[in-house]
């Protein structure tokens, strides 16, 4: 499971909006799209334990579901490219594999962002869960932990 702490700013009906805070450790991977001035971002996450404004918590979501997010963002788009790249030097050379795989890039990513995204957000597989709320004390040391374990 990967798991990241957050502190809930609004809570209802079984969701929560929580306010995740980017560790120093993560400050240059750039995969959850935070800059490096932004420190935090709020994420929806199914709200498992009642969770309540200003609760501290622990995030959770499968290792299968982060990897299948992954294949899916970087590994279609890939493979749309060579697709259109091939089937374009098919049929008009040079310039038609440069157009075809350029092409299907472009359509991969409007279909993953437009069509695939929205379906996945509703789905439970890919959200994110609150699985406990945790003490301040708890949260302090489980920081101090995460940023000692990547140095």
């Amino acid at each position: 499971m990967q798991q990241q702490m957050g502190v809930v700013v609004a809570s209802d009906a079984g969701t929560a909006q929580v306010r995740i805070v980017q560790h120093s450790a993560c400050a240059h991977c750039g995969k959850c799209h935070m800059s490096h001035e932004q420190r935090s971002l709020i994420v929806s996450a199914q709200n498992l334990v009642a969770a309540q404004p200003g609760d501290r918590v622990v995030l959770s979501l499968s290792e299968r579901a982060v990897l299948q997010a992954g294949l899916l963002a970087y590994a279609l788009p890939l493979i749309a490219m060579f697709l259109g790249a091939f089937l374009g030097h098919y049929y008009g050379g040079q310039t038609g594999a440069l157009v075809g795989g350029f092409g299907a890039l472009v359509v991969s990513y409007v279909l993953l962002h437009y069509v695939l995204e929205p379906r996945l957000q509703r789905g439970p597989k890919f959200s994110l869960n609150i699985t406990r709320i945790i003490d301040d004390e708890e949260a302090n040391s489980c920081v101090t932990e995460h940023d000692n374990s990547h140095y």
